[in-house]
């Protein structure tokens, strides 16, 4: 059960131990081992998954696994630096949207995005509200009346995709350091305009 693996891994952190996780991936059903600290664990809103936030030495990262991966847990030695890479996961998870820490990329390179929203201050200022509220610590500027611009870096911008697809009909520029978010947020459009017509401008 996910909570009897969840128990083992939130005795570890309180042990300070180092553990291995023998997991199963749901989608490609194949088995890997891995062997980290354990940090933290995160609970997405939207999916109800539960995350282990980790320290992979070996790497020197820090990682996400899906406690549904884990099938079992092993216990191993202290960690005595313990305290110094919770540290790190402190100090890094302002730029976490949600459990990604990045992909084939040096530990701590950041992906900015820059999305400019037409905004009615006057009648809309609820939107403004939810990019406060629901931006995760990005900034929000007043370009001119009426236009907003919201800008964060993130380790992993594509998880934040979803979110600014629901400003879609009030996005009047977006740039992003990640092309392949980049290409799928203008593919989108481009879709969106074929199907419903618009300004080809």
């Amino acid at each position: 059960l996910d909570d009897e693996v969840l128990l083992q891994v939130i005795d570890a952190m309180r042990l300070k131990k180092i553990v291995t996780l023998s997991c199963i991936s749901t989608k490609k059903r194949s088995a890997f081992n891995v062997t980290a600290v354990p940090l933290k664990i995160h609970s997405s809103l939207q999916t109800g998954r539960n995350y282990i936030i980790v320290y992979q030495p070996t790497s020197e990262r820090l990682s996400s696994v899906r406690l549904d991966f884990v099938k079992k847990l092993k216990i191993m030695d202290d960690c005595a630096d313990y305290d110094k890479y919770y540290g790190f996961y402190e100090k890094n998870k302002a730029a976490l949207w949600g459990t990604s820490f990045g992909f084939q990329r040096e530990f701590g390179q950041t992906e900015h995005i820059h999305m400019e929203l037409l905004i009615n201050e006057e009648t809309e200022n609820f939107i403004l509200m939810r990019l406060e509220r629901e931006g995760r610590g990005g900034v929000v500027t007043k370009i001119s009346d009426g236009k907003y611009a919201y800008d964060i870096d993130l380790f992993d911008a594509n998880e934040a995709l979803p979110w600014i697809r629901t400003f879609c009909g009030r996005i009047a520029a977006f740039e992003t350091t990640n092309p392949f978010m980049q290409q799928k947020f203008d593919t989108d459009i481009q879709r969106l305009s074929e199907m419903y017509g618009g300004d080809a401008e």
